[in-house]
């Protein structure tokens, strides 16, 4: 997970709770009575659901740290990358492109004395 960015949930980046909760923002510039809460939502929880107000940094309580505060889900992404040989023993190197299919990567491939091979690698972001 990654910290709460406000401007980053607006663009589809999906919230979850510290704890990793699903949750449904509703509104992310209320005016509320108490000021600087201006995100309103729910936690979901198995039994029911828990409405709530957090900062428009995503804390549930301002300057602490707490499992119902706001973070950004990280996605998970994969892809495919050609490996080489280097002139140094024991080390390989990338082309640094990351593909989306092994095929267009092996299209890609400089395909000489040093190509190993092609490899699928996933990251979260």
């Amino acid at each position: 997970m990654k910290e709460f960015n406000i401007e980053a949930f607006k663009n589809g980046a999906q919230a979850v709770t510290r704890d990793g909760r699903e949750v449904q923002i509703f509104h992310t510039n209320l005016k509320a009575a108490v000021p600087g809460y201006t995100i309103v939502g729910i936690i979901k929880y198995e039994a029911n659901d828990d409405v709530t107000l957090w900062t428009s940094k995503g804390e549930l309580v301002a300057g602490e740290i707490n499992p119902r505060d706001l973070m950004l889900k990280s996605q998970k992404r994969k892809g495919w990358m050609n490996i080489y040989r280097t002139y140094i023993p024991g080390f390989i190197a990338t082309a640094g492109h990351v593909f989306k299919t092994p095929e267009e990567a092996k299209a890609a491939a400089d395909c000489g004395k040093s190509y190993l091979d092609t490899i699928k690698i996933e990251w979260e972001e």
